[in-house]
């Protein structure tokens, strides 16, 4: 549909593989994460405390003193003496050398809230024709940084500056078009440029970073086009790339906004990181919400309100997209052969023709192994859980291997009474069976595997 932000925005619009892995966490194929982990609605593999302090290196001791004298110089308030400063700052150190001084410049004066001093300064290379790249890509950012401070007329002047950097370079790189995009955020010019900033990242045989996503909801926002915004938001999600918590601080800062944004994550199956959940922590109370860090159980129960979260579900579309990406380019793609042969697996596409759809697909081997090694009772286990679905009535398909046929006749016999069996060789991998098998038979599928 014309709405679709993959039909809109082209070079924008989310790859198969984006698609894919959001409708990946949509589905039961999710990773089981460590209970100490699950704190709210966040998940990090690094925890508080376990970052090791690392030793300064000479380049950051370096930018340190000189950023330092260049601190001390916009106290002054004026640039009558910039030329000396750049001497003295070069004699400092190495980091900041006469190729970066004038970005790093114009960046220090953001940072240190001198925008007149940066914006001057900028001012004057660009009157002399000695504004380089890095320097324009500061400028724009330090323009963004103060809104309040960027009127008319230093809109027009972004422009002609954007427009004379667009006649010198066909292409801008990323850390370019990150910088600039966020000046042009703030012009008339937003809603045709930031577009076309996203779509020369894709010529460039790269795709738009978060920072870039990030930027182009803010414009969307910040012009009050909240449709726009959504699209931006939804094209970001299907990219695949990381969403930063600098969203949900853009996002939260609307009005009549929250209830929208928690659907806008459930519907594209994101999952806070730590840093993310702090955001909603501290925002969401000033949309009427109350907040609480607790922890979530593995059925989904919150220990701080008692309540469940709702199931996923997964819509039938969705589905076979996941299912064409996978039954082909994945499980019966060129590396196949290495963990099976071309005569086992066309037997299995013959078994899987007479026995599905199933209800359930057990993975016997680890159901067996679920003590970490094969005990005398391996067999009983799958025993005993093959018989669990056959007294809810259930059509069950077991996944293993040929040495399988040594375990206990009585139990092997109950299975296979009362189960599709398919044995695999046992130099055979059997993660892609299984995987095949689940995916063939649909959605409602229980797939039980043993694994903690």
């Amino acid at each position: 549909s014309p709405l679709d932000p993959r039909n809109r925005f082209p070079a924008m619009a989310s790859s198969k593989t984006g698609v894919i892995l959001n409708l990946l966490r949509q589905t039961n194929f999710r990773l089981n994460y460590p209970t100490h982990l699950l704190k709210g609605l966040a998940h990090t593999s690094v925890r508080p405390g376990d970052s090791t302090s690392k030793k300064t290196t000479k380049a950051e001791t370096d930018y340190q003193v000189q950023k330092s004298i260049v601190a001390e110089f916009l106290e002054k308030g004026n640039l009558a003496e910039v030329d000396l400063l750049k001497k003295q700052v070069l004699n400092a150190g190495v980091t900041l050398n006469k190729f970066t001084f004038d970005a790093h410049f114009i960046g220090i004066c953001s940072e240190l809230g001198a925008f007149e001093l940066g914006r001057d300064y900028f001012r004057a290379l660009h009157s002399k024709g000695n504004a380089g790249v890095g320097a324009v890509s500061r400028y724009f950012t330090m323009c963004h940084a103060f809104p309040d401070k960027v009127g008319p007329s230093e809109q027009e002047f972004m422009l002609k500056v954007y427009d004379e950097l667009l006649k010198k370079y066909d292409i801008l790189d990323v850390s370019t078009c990150e910088g600039v995009a966020l000046g042009i955020g703030l012009t008339e010019r937003w809603r045709s440029e930031i577009p076309r900033l996203l779509d020369m990242i894709k010529h460039s045989g790269m795709s738009p970073s978060p920072t870039l996503w990030v930027t182009a909801v803010e414009s969307a926002f910040h012009h009050r086009d909240h449709k726009l915004a959504w699209e931006y938001m939804d094209a970001y999600a299907n990219s695949g790339k990381t969403i930063l918590p600098k969203l949900y601080e853009i996002v939260l800062k609307q009005k009549n906004i929250l209830p929208q944004l928690l659907r806008w994550l459930e519907r594209h199956g994101i999952i806070l990181t730590v840093e993310s959940a702090e955001v909603f922590m501290r925002l969401a109370p000033s949309h009427g919400a109350k907040t609480k860090s607790s922890l979530v159980s593995r059925k989904g129960s919150c220990k701080a309100c008692r309540r469940s979260l709702e199931p996923s579900r997964l819509t039938p579309e969705d589905f076979e997209l996941l299912r064409s990406a996978f039954l082909d380019p994945v499980l019966v793609g060129r590396d196949v052969f290495q963990k099976t042969s071309p005569e086992e697996l066309n037997s299995f596409h013959k078994f899987l023709e007479k026995v599905l759809p199933v209800d359930v697909v057990l993975d016997g081997l680890n159901i067996a192994y679920v003590s970490k090694k094969l005990s005398p009772n391996g067999a009983k286990l799958l025993r005993f859980v093959t018989s669990h679905f056959v007294s809810e009535g259930r059509k069950i398909l077991v996944v293993g291997r040929k040495h399988m046929d040594r375990w206990s006749t009585n139990e092997m016999n109950y299975v296979k009474s009362n189960a599709s069996v398919f044995l695999a060789e046992n130099t055979s991998e059997d993660d892609p069976f299984l995987l095949y098998a689940a995916l063939k038979s649909g959605i409602g599928l229980n797939s039980c595997h043993g694994i903690e």
